[in-house]
């Protein structure tokens, strides 16, 4: 029988090859394994990396352009901010301009759970209890709008890491001012029912440079860095004083946001700073309607010294000149100046000489009346005129109604001056005592001295007295002139000129303008005229100096004229060839440089008539027009030339005088008597 010999692999083979296999397999895995958790980690820690690259980044963003920055470091509470300013304890603004945005570092809540719109386990992050986050929030006129913060970049950037975020603001080597925040994130391991956020991911300080607070060279943009840790300048909460309503965000308050929690603040203006104006008045009173000053400041900057020193005098000088009689108490009262108040919040100006106002503020004079005590003594006062200016005489005997007031039992103030008399010819000198009276003439009291007045027998506001006294009043008749009217040339009359002389005081208040005013120029002219001879008029008045020159009158100062002086003032007449016509001067300084303009225009209505003439009355130029309302003659104009205009049933005063026909502006309409120069350019009236 033939045996089959079949070759195989045996059982005892089957299992030595499995079991070398299953070595060679577990060499193999123990070697992949590190492999594939260190690419773990490698992959966890470019996660960390990219997230943490991003929110330095939006940091970055926020804060590289930003003005006016201020770095709260470990502030327990939110900061009261007013108008978008930094607020102190008693309401005032601090002077580091106002705010658009604040970033808020918060290391000690679950991430969110601050935000209005909070729902507990909604993600991964806050069912593991991941803390730590960069909060985003805007400032209003109201604060920190706490009712809509964000996480910077968006929630799910954080992932569920845990967070821990410091920043403070610090000088580079360039000594450019930077803000520099230290970024810690770590990722979580399970211990229990709870996750621990300690396994080391991101850790990374970057600095921020102030690039426009770093450009700045008038301090329009500030940066200041404020800790509660020992670095850069302490808080002081009564300078950076805390809110205390937290609006209608509950998460805000139940979190401790408002009262338990620290945080670190950046406070900043995403856009350059403008500078608002704010108006500040002064008003009299609480109810006053039109403001006594408004001035304008820079809104957060204090009100100037020298401006609250200027309305506190003037509210003191207000009041000290300020006195009432009582008559229901028989005493007199004097007002008081109890201070300079804001309106609203009733605020002292004092309190505006350090810390800045923001909004327009307006302020009043506070005063209040306060009784006046007289002493056991008196002072009497005698006056020459009583209050109807009636003449007593000399030396005075009437008793002043009014009674002086007395500041305290000793200083004196408000004796007013004495009356005076109707015709206003007295000069009030003083009050004298009575054994003083008359005093030498020429002798006065002196403003400059007060006690050296009164050591004389002056009676002087504001000074001490001590027991009763009685003082007159003192009178100077005030200097007068006298002027004489006369005809210039007497041959030139046909009857007799005669009027009477003026009187004329010479008073620091009466002016020549005063004189020439006076009804009486007109009578004299009208009575001048009446004496002059046939075909003759008046010209003008010409006044005749101490040397004999003469002057207008119109150029005399009455107050320098020689008191207790006589003056003449003459008349001077003018041929009048045409008595029913007034007549106009027309003087030429300076005639047109071009022969086709050299042309004088004189229109008006149809019913007036005109007439033309050399000074010296020749008919020349222009003939007398009838019923035509233009007249003209070419060429006839030189430099220096005098011509004279009689104008004839002028009922609307409307003629005018025009040179060159192309040059309307170069027009003037004239009256009786005026005297009208061309420069060259225009007319005007002499």
């Amino acid at each position: 029988m033939k045996k089959n010999n079949k070759k195989g692999f045996t059982l005892i083979e089957l299992v030595i090859v499995a079991t070398i296999m299953v070595m060679i397999m577990g060499a193999i895995l123990n070697w992949i394994r590190p492999m594939n958790r260190f690419y773990q980690r490698t992959q966890a820690l470019a996660d960390t990396n990219d997230i943490g690259s991003q929110l330095m980044d939006y940091v970055d963003d926020e804060l590289r352009y930003a003005t006016n920055v201020v770095v709260l470091q470990g502030y327990q509470g939110v900061p009261r901010l007013t108008n978008q300013m930094l607020t102190d304890s008693n309401g005032n603004a601090q002077p580091y301009g106002k705010f658009t945005n604040a970033l808020i570092l918060d290391n000690s809540d679950i991430r969110g759970s601050r935000f209005s719109d909070y729902v507990a386990d909604s993600t991964v992050s806050r069912r593991k209890g991941a803390r730590g986050c960069i909060i985003s929030a805007l400032v209003t006129n109201d604060g920190i709008d706490t009712e809509n913060m964000r996480c910077l970049g968006s929630e799910p950037l954080y992932n569920d890491y845990g967070c821990n975020f410091e920043a403070s603001m610090n000088i580079l080597e360039n000594a450019s001012c930077c803000v520099t925040v230290n970024m810690t994130l770590s990722r979580s391991r399970r211990v229990g029912a709870n996750y621990v956020f300690d396994q080391p991911g991101y850790d990374q300080t970057r600095d921020f440079e102030l690039v426009n607070v770093n450009l700045n060279d008038d301090d329009v943009m500030k940066a200041s860095f404020f800790s509660s840790t020992g670095e850069g300048q302490a808080i002081d909460y009564n300078t950076f004083s805390r809110a205390a309503d937290p609006g209608t965000n509950p998460q805000a308050t139940q979190s401790g946001m408002y009262l338990d929690d620290t945080f670190t603040y950046i406070l900043y203006t995403k856009n350059p700073p403008i500078t608002e104006q704010v108006k500040i008045s002064l008003f009299e009173e609480l109810n006053s309607a039109n403001p006594l000053e408004v001035i304008t400041v820079n809104a957060g900057s204090p009100i100037p010294s020298n401006i609250i020193d200027t309305w506190t005098a003037r509210g003191q000088s207000s009041a000290q000149s300020n006195y009432q009689f009582d008559s229901a108490t028989g005493k007199w009262k004097i007002k008081k100046f109890d201070g300079i108040k804001a309106r609203n919040g009733n605020k002292d100006i004092e309190e505006f000489r350090e810390s800045g106002v923001y909004a327009p503020t307006e302020f009043y004079i506070l005063t209040s009346w306060e009784e006046k005590q007289e002493p056991d003594y008196t002072l009497t006062f005698y006056d020459r005129f009583d209050n109807a200016k009636n003449d007593w005489g000399d030396p005075p005997s009437f008793t002043m109604v009014r009674k002086p007031v007395w500041d305290d039992n000793r200083v004196v103030s408000n004796v007013s001056p004495g009356v005076g008399d109707a015709n206003d010819e007295y000069t009030f000198v003083g009050w004298i005592l009575e054994n003083k009276y008359p005093p030498a003439p020429g002798v006065y009291p002196d403003p400059n001295d007060p006690s050296g007045s009164k050591a004389a027998g002056w009676f002087v506001n504001g000074e001490e007295y001590y027991g009763d006294a009685t003082y007159l009043a003192v009178y100077e008749k005030k200097p007068t002139v006298t002027l004489q009217f006369m005809a210039a040339d007497d041959s030139q009359l046909s009857s007799e000129f005669k009027v009477s002389d003026v009187v004329v005081r010479i008073d620091e208040d009466y002016h020549t303008s005063d004189l020439m005013a006076q009804s009486i120029w007109n009578d004299y002219k009208d009575a001048f005229n009446n004496a002059l001879n046939e075909g003759l008029t008046f010209k003008e008045w010409a006044f005749v100096n101490d040397d004999g020159s003469e002057s207008k009158v119109s150029d005399v100062n009455i107050n320098n004229l020689t008191a207790d002086g006589t003056y003449r003032i003459k008349a001077y007449a003018q041929d009048n060839s045409h008595p029913d016509a007034y007549e106009v001067s027309i003087v030429i300084e300076k005639a047109p440089e071009e022969d086709w303009n050299n042309v004088i225009v004189i229109s008006a209505n149809d019913a007036t008539h005109y007439l033309l003439t050399n000074e010296d009355g020749s008919y020349n130029y222009l003939d007398e027009v009838s019923d035509n309302n233009w007249g003209k003659r070419e060429h006839i104009l030189s430099d220096g030339m005098e011509l004279k205009l009689y104008v004839f049933n002028d009922q609307n005063k409307n003629v005018n005088v025009q040179i060159g026909w192309y040059y309307p502006e170069h027009k003037i309409t004239v009256y009786d008597g005026c005297t009208i120069i061309y420069d060259g350019n225009n007319f005007r009236v002499a």
